[in-house]
């Protein structure tokens, strides 16, 4: 709908399978905080071995608010509540695609 060729991955372990065959050709992740067999946060730190300077959004159907430094803490640029608005994901989309990729010694 907001005009990307989109990947899919039904768990934590299949998204950084793709990731990792395909990481060259893709521009931002889309994270679940809580995905079978691997959770968000470990799935971005694996995914950051294989490019550093993979851009990534979360999106969490579980927020609160004193979470926001967790998220940023473990790399991610945006988090996305669920259920999320289509203007919601197009911005923080937008915002990884617009970050600047960072680098091990960043990390």
């Amino acid at each position: 709908v907001l005009g990307f060729r989109t990947l899919a991955a039904n768990d934590g372990q299949a998204g950084l399978a793709l990731f990792t065959a395909q990481h060259r050709e893709i521009d931002a992740v889309m994270i679940d905080m809580e995905m079978p067999g691997l959770r968000g946060a470990e799935c971005l730190r694996q995914m950051r071995l294989v490019d550093p300077g993979v851009r990534a959004v979360l999106c969490s159907g579980f927020v609160r608010d004193d979470m926001d430094s967790d998220w940023r803490d473990s790399g991610f640029i945006a988090l996305v509540p669920k259920p999320y608005r289509l203007a919601d994901l197009s911005r923080a989309i937008d915002m990884a695609l617009r970050s600047h990729p960072t680098s091990l010694e960043e990390s």
